[in-house]
């Protein structure tokens, strides 16, 4: 086994006993060692979590984002950006990242509620959700993934 996923492994220790800096710092080193891996996203992902745990939700949004460049079609991601927009109030950007998680896990009833209530609290912020329709999230995808893949050929 490769050292990065020695400290992931490290890092879900440190996860598991809520020694959430330390796990920062070990998935941070992984990422060092493999900053575009085969299981990198893997190493954004559990760092974006350690930062939401710790109430860093600027941290959580970039390591979730730079998960989904890496794969494009990880609902923990989309969930995590969720959740973090809804911290920050911004409901039309929750909305949009639940929308794209139950478009890829359409039985995960806990996503659609925290959908539905997003939605709710942007209609009573009176934040606009603009053009979005139930399809959007297939368009969003489907663009999310044909950038990933031309981003990917190209390097």
């Amino acid at each position: 086994m490769n050292h990065a996923l020695l400290l992931q492994e490290r890092a879900n220790a440190y996860m598991r006993s809520k020694q959430f800096n330390a796990a920062i710092l070990a998935l941070t080193e992984a990422i060092e060692l493999s900053p575009d891996g085969r299981k990198s996203h893997c190493f954004y992902l559990n760092r974006a979590a350690a930062h939401l745990f710790l109430g860093n939700h600027g941290f959580a949004i970039a390591d979730s984002e730079r998960c989904l460049e890496l794969s494009p079609r990880c609902v923990k991601a989309l969930r995590c950006l969720a959740v973090c927009h809804s911290h920050f109030s911004d409901w039309p950007s929750a909305v949009r990242y639940y929308s794209m998680a139950v478009a890829l896990e359409p039985g995960c009833m806990a996503t659609q509620r925290a959908l539905r209530d997003a939605e709710t609290k942007a209609a009573e912020a009176g934040q606009s959700l603009g053009t979005f329709s139930s399809s959007t999230p297939a368009l969003l995808l489907a663009s999310s993934e044909s950038s990933s893949s031309s981003s990917s050929s190209s390097s």
